[in-house]
């Protein structure tokens, strides 16, 4: 009896364990059948911890003013001045001196368009026009000892020193190579020479001491007038120095019996000279030598004179004065090629001359004199055209009419 139930027993176990493994099989079968689970997808609104940075922190820069280097880089200017078509539709900008018992009152700076006639004040009195910028859109000026830069689009100034020496006949100049500003510096009675970046205020002095006047400031090279100056303002030249804009001497001329003219170069030492007979030459003297080129002329005097862009032709004018009372009796205009040591006088037109100056493309020259007006004195300003051999001619400034003898001190051209 206990035999035939043991067998039983192993039979419904061996049975049971059967079904459980059948049961199973079927289960893992299933399971493989269905469909795998998709992977995660990253949000793609979620940045990535890999490609992420932090937020950027603002700060506020101050400006600080330290020393320029060496070399300056080169200017940015926002105009493009060979894009103007026609500059003598342009407009001429000068400023106005008056001079009354032996003072030089400075009535203005002004604009006069030439296509239409229109004069128009930029700056009031006592500001004195030095330089042009670059981009013929601003202005260098000062106004007693300080110097600024006047936005001809906007009409805002810029401060950039404020012990400028303003006695100086010629205190500044702006090289447009290197846009940079040099300028004389008064500390104490002592005068030195400093230069300033316009684009970012950065000044520093050069060790150049004694100067008083900035003749030219072109390619890296400044010339300038070394002398003295008394309290009012008159000023003797004895000797001139070109030098480099790190303040290192490149050479120097001790002024004796030439005359140094206004239109000086980097490379040459211009002026003129009367021999024992009263003749009167024109030198172009390069410098560390001896030969030059030498214009003769049977005039009395230059007085004026400035190169034209290409630097091929010197714009020149000169007078007769009668030989007693020292009145002006005629004015002439030549220009001269030292290349080929050629003579154009274009002494076509009757007007008085004082100051030339040529338009940036080379194809006009601009003049101002000043001429009797009954028993007073007017501006008047002539524009020359080069090609053409044609003048238009702007004498009936109203505004610029007085008793007392008037001057244009500088002169310059703006789109």
């Amino acid at each position: 009896m206990i035999g035939a139930n043991t067998f039983q027993f192993t039979k419904n176990f061996l049975r049971n364990l059967a079904i459980l493994g059948l049961v199973l099989s079927l289960i893992f079968g299933l399971s493989g059948c269905q469909e795998p689970e998709k992977p995660t997808v990253p949000d793609p609104t979620e940045t990535s911890p890999v490609t992420s940075s932090p937020a950027l922190e603002t700060a506020t820069v101050e400006p600080t003013f330290t020393p320029l280097p060496s070399s300056t880089p080169e200017p940015t200017p926002t105009f493009d001045i060979s894009s103007v078509e026609d500059w003598g539709s342009g407009r001429l900008l000068f400023d106005l001196e008056e001079h009354n018992f032996g003072e030089k009152i400075h009535q203005g700076i002004y604009e006069l368009d030439l296509e239409t006639g229109t004069l128009a004040k930029i700056s009031g009195a006592g500001s004195v026009l030095l330089d042009i910028s670059p981009d013929h859109l601003g202005l260098l000026a000062s106004q007693e000892e300080t110097l600024i830069v006047i936005d001809l689009e906007t009409g805002t100034s810029q401060k950039l020193a404020g012990d400028y020496f303003h006695l100086s006949p010629s205190g500044a100049k702006w090289d447009h190579s290197t846009n940079t500003i040099y300028y004389l510096t008064r500390d104490g009675s002592e005068i030195f020479l400093a230069r300033v970046n316009p684009a970012n205020g950065g000044a520093e002095r050069l060790p150049i001491s004694s100067a008083i006047a900035v003749l030219s400031a072109d390619r890296n090279t400044i010339t300038l007038g070394i002398g003295t100056c008394n309290p009012f303002g008159d000023c003797a030249i004895s000797e001139l120095l070109w030098i480099d804009g790190g303040g290192n001497q490149i050479a120097s001329v001790e002024v004796s019996e030439s005359i140094p003219l206004p239109c000086q170069r980097p490379s040459d030492f211009v002026y003129s000279e009367k021999d024992e007979n009263g003749g009167l030459s024109l030198h172009i003297r390069p410098h560390g030598q001896e030969q030059e080129t030498v214009f003769w002329s049977l005039k009395t005097e230059y007085a004026d004179c400035a190169w034209s862009p290409d630097g091929n032709r010197l714009a020149v004018i000169l007078i007769d004065r009668n030989w007693y009372s020292g009145e002006i009796q005629a004015y002439y205009f030549q220009l001269l090629i030292p290349a080929i040591n050629e003579i154009l006088d274009l002494s076509r037109f009757q007007a008085p001359l004082d100051l030339v100056s040529w338009s940036p493309d080379g194809r006009y020259t601009a003049f101002t004199g000043t001429a009797q007006n009954g028993d007073g004195y007017q501006i008047e300003i002539n524009l020359f055209n080069i090609n053409s051999l044609s003048v238009t001619r702007f004498n009936q400034l109203d505004q610029f009419q007085s008793e007392n003898y008037l001057t244009v001190h500088a002169l310059f051209w703006s789109p």
